[in-house]
């Protein structure tokens, strides 16, 4: 919520494509340190660079769909568009063959 929060300003100043780049240097980095490490409490640490990467792709995901949507009067449905799309490719991920 934090990152959410600040986000708003800091996409203002900076722009959405170098934010956008950096929630994928932070999966990046998550991966690699998830990699090289078998501490519990640092795994437990690096997973706050996965929060931080789904805060940003959450704020700049709607900034996106605003985008799209200006003067149309279909944000709402863009919304709904987009997260329909997000769960009918993340359903058949979820099902198990076990």
């Amino acid at each position: 919520m934090i990152v959410a929060y600040t986000l708003g300003f800091i996409i203002s100043k900076i722009g959405r494509k170098p934010i956008f780049l950096l929630a994928f240097v932070f999966l990046i980095l998550r991966a690699i340190l998830f990699s090289i490490t078998d501490n519990t409490y640092y795994l437990l640490a690096i997973q706050l660079l996965d929060g931080v990467s789904a805060g940003i792709f959450g704020v700049i995901g709607v900034i996106i769909v605003s985008d799209l949507a200006a003067g149309t009067g279909r944000f709402n449905f863009l919304i709904g568009a987009a997260g329909l799309f997000i769960y009918a490719f993340a359903l058949p991920e979820t099902k198990s063959e076990a």
